[in-house]
């Protein structure tokens, strides 16, 4: 009589069982089950995944190898059933793929003779135990996550910030992390700044080595788990809830609560295409020796002027010209210079710093009443509601008030107490009166000196300081000079009067030596752009 073949099949349940000799146990059993019965053993499969379901890399393989008829293989054999699944309809779907070619599926503890009809009750009872074993040990995992959570204590992967630790199994904490919590809270800080759109705060961080995507970013600052709360979803009767966690707050709840008023409107408002095409587009700046470029009219046709460079017999020459035939051009360098000689030419009057710094002084002392009076109104307005939140915590003990009604009234409260006690610390961290009175004239002098400030600034902040300068754009003349109108405020800070025809705007004469060429470009160089 020929010898039963079989099949072994040994799993773990968990990681923690894959550490000690479970597997091996298995085997060794399986093995002695099949030397007592005289079954031959054909191939033994170790498995350290979970059997919640069918995915599982060492059962596809037996699937695969013996799922074909006259195998010659007479049994699949485990230890148990719950090693074979703890699912019972996958388990009733593995027997009978096995089944279909002629393998019989058996577990040498739980032996179940498959002839007997009434063997279909013990086999349901048995794979039903596995499953209900799995439910209990879920419901248990779920019940010490929901009290790790209540405690305070982080149940999951620390957020981007901070960084879990560990020792031993059941003493586990999070750390801000060294290399990106200064990150994270330099970008809320920014982003409570309200000087810089969140996107552009999350492009610079992005690019300094914060791994983040766009929505990341804009969920990390919504969550809460950065000023020291930990959130507590609902469970069973509990409703959701926030409570103070364990770990060491990122991020103070002034600031927080100020990034959640800037991203308030941006969540409710629906954004279209064009708005998220603005919102991405890239400006590009002019180079800085060609700053001018959008402030220059050809004196010839009007129009705008156009900047490049042009290669000559040994290097590249840098002119702003038309490109529409006038063949106007000037060297760019020697129109900046003169332009910055000009700016240092506008120097304002003694008597107008004195007159602009006796305005300043009266402005200040106006200011300092309206802070004080600001001041008074904003420790109310704190005290009232800290009173207003004792109150609902009685209403909450009382049972007058419902938890979910008691959590969003008492975020509410928080909110307008933090964003108050923000704004009372900035007027309470408000420079002296001389510290401003010195920075006043620290600026009045810069206007004696523009234009050498102007050459120690980024080009885009020398194009914001021309524009808030002149009035209209920049006609050059064939002759000498050109009369330039000026916009108010500086005219009135440089103390120039209206000495034009029309009263109504203030002139200066920007004096520009006439050393442009009208010839062909071909005299001076290539005559072929380079690059704007």
């Amino acid at each position: 009589m020929d010898r039963k073949k079989a099949i072994l099949y040994c799993r773990v349940s968990s990681d923690e069982q894959a550490k000690g000799c479970s597997l091996d146990h298995q085997e060794k059993e399986l093995r002695d089950y099949c030397s007592k019965h005289d079954f031959s053993v054909v191939r033994v499969y170790r498995e350290d995944f979970s059997a919640k379901t069918t995915n599982r890399p060492e059962l596809k393989k037996a699937l695969v190898e013996f799922n074909k008829k006259n195998s010659g293989v007479d049994f699949f054999l485990v230890l148990r059933w719950n090693r074979l699944s703890r699912n019972i309809d996958d388990g009733y779907m593995l027997i009978k793929r096995f089944r279909k070619n002629d393998i019989e599926v058996n577990a040498i503890e739980e032996w179940i003779d498959h002839k007997v009809s009434e063997s279909k009750i013990l086999l349901g009872v048995y794979l039903a135990m596995a499953e209900v074993d799995n439910d209990k040990r879920a419901k248990a995992t779920c019940d010490g996550i929901h009290a790790t959570l209540l405690k305070g204590k982080c149940a999951n992967k620390a957020p981007r910030g901070y960084v879990n630790k560990c020792m031993g199994d059941h003493n586990k904490w999070v750390e801000i992390d060294p290399k990106m919590g200064p990150l994270v809270r330099e970008a809320f800080e920014e982003v409570a700044k309200g000087l810089k759109a969140p996107t552009l705060v999350w492009r610079e961080m992005k690019s300094r080595g914060l791994k983040c995507e766009r929505q990341s970013f804009f969920d990390m600052l919504r969550n809460r788990f950065y000023i020291g709360e930990i959130f507590v979803p609902a469970y069973n009767d509990d409703p959701d809830q926030y409570v103070n966690g364990e770990h060491e707050p990122l991020i103070d709840a002034k600031t927080f609560f100020k990034v959640q008023e800037i991203l308030r409107p941006a969540k409710q408002r629906t954004r279209s295409n064009e708005f998220k095409n603005a919102e991405t587009k890239t400006i590009k700046m002019p180079r800085p020796d060609f700053y001018l470029r959008d402030f220059l009219r050809c004196p010839v046709c009007g129009k705008k002027l156009c900047a490049s460079s042009s290669k000559g017999r040994s290097a590249y020459y840098s002119y702003y010209h038309c490109k529409d035939g006038c063949k106007f051009r000037i060297k760019a360098d020697d129109l900046n210079h003169q332009f910055e000689e000009s700016l240092n030419s506008l120097t304002p009057p003694s008597y107008q710093i004195n007159l602009i710094k006796e305005i300043c002084d009266d402005f200040i002392g106006e200011s300092r009443k309206a802070q004080g009076n600001r001041i008074t109104k904003l420790n109310e307005e704190i005290a009232e509601r800290e009173g207003q939140l004792k109150k609902l915590e009685n209403y909450l003990l009382e049972d007058k008030l419902s938890p979910e009604s008691f959590e969003s009234l008492n975020d509410r409260l928080k909110r307008e107490i933090a964003i108050r006690e923000s704004e009372l610390n900035d007027l309470l961290n408000q420079p002296s009166d001389k510290a401003i009175a010195d920075k006043i004239s620290k600026a009045l002098s810069l206007f004696s000196n523009l234009g050498d400030v102007l050459t120690q600034l980024p080009v885009n902040e020398r194009i914001e300081l021309i524009g808030s300068i002149l009035a209209e754009k920049l006609v050059l003349d064939e002759k000498k000079s050109r009369t330039a109108y000026l916009k108010s405020a500086p005219a009135v800070m440089l103390g120039i009067s209206d000495s034009c025809k029309d009263k109504k705007r203030p002139s200066c004469e920007f004096l520009f030596t006439a050393r442009h060429s009208t010839q062909s470009r071909g005299r001076t160089g290539t005559g072929r752009p380079t690059g704007v």
